[in-house]
């Protein structure tokens, strides 16, 4: 799928909007916009229009080619929603959760997508949908910009009962195992892969997320493996 966002011309008001915030960029958050996903036509032209329409340089990665370890500060980084497998959106916004410097957000989302499951992670600062108008876009990145978020009211709700403040103290006695499990939390790795790595039955490792996820004080994976980023366990 490529990107399909409807890219409608901006009005006056929203020109002055965009030139009123480019007298600010000096306080932006970030400075650059990094569009994550294909090469085609479609990701192209957005991204050209976008950046003449911003303060903000931008550039077109390959979503194949982005490792966790290159990740710049001043930089938004917006992942394509259609391109990553939920296992790699897991690790890449685990890397931008480590710091306040770096900025995510996802885009090409289709209406019926919800991404919740991804919600959780404190370094995804909003969502893009492949319906959103190119005002309606423009206005949500200068939002980002300036430290603010670009979430649906729904997803507001979920977020503020997913990004909870889990143990801080390392004093929680984490078994071998436990730390094991962390480990291929973080790698994204399911359920059943975690039982073939530990050669254990599937309903013993559940048995053993559960107790982790109770012993840490959060409510599922990707809180766990936040959690295991703010303590320096990965």
């Amino acid at each position: 799928m490529t990107a399909n966002l409807k890219l409608k011309s901006l009005d006056p008001a929203t020109q002055q909007h965009s030139a009123d915030n480019l007298e600010q960029q000096r306080s932006f958050l970030f400075h650059h916009l990094a569009w994550v996903g294909d090469n085609s036509f479609a990701s192209r032209l957005l991204v050209d229009r976008v950046r003449q329409r911003t303060a903000f340089s931008s550039s077109l990665l390959q979503y194949h080619s982005l490792s966790t370890n290159q990740l710049n500060a001043d930089t938004l980084y917006l992942l394509d929603y259609t391109r990553f497998s939920t296992a790699r959106l897991t690790q890449l916004l685990a890397a931008a959760s480590r710091t306040s410097q770096v900025q995510a957000a996802l885009w090409n989302l289709e209406s019926r997508q919800d991404c919740a499951e991804h919600l959780a992670w404190p370094g995804l600062k909003g969502v893009f949908y492949n319906h959103s108008s190119e005002q309606l876009l423009i206005k949500g990145i200068f939002t980002l910009a300036t430290g603010g978020h670009w979430f649906t009211r729904d997803q507001l709700d979920l977020i503020a009962s997913q990004r909870v403040s889990p143990a801080d103290s390392l004093e929680t006695g984490l078994t071998q195992r436990e730390q094991a499990l962390l480990r291929f939390l973080a790698q994204g790795k399911s359920n059943q892969m975690i039982a073939d790595e530990l050669n254990r039955s599937l309903h013993t490792v559940k048995t053993h997320l559960y107790n982790l996820y109770r012993k840490l004080g959060v409510g599922n994976r990707n809180q766990a493996v936040y959690w295991a980023n703010r303590n320096h366990l990965l």
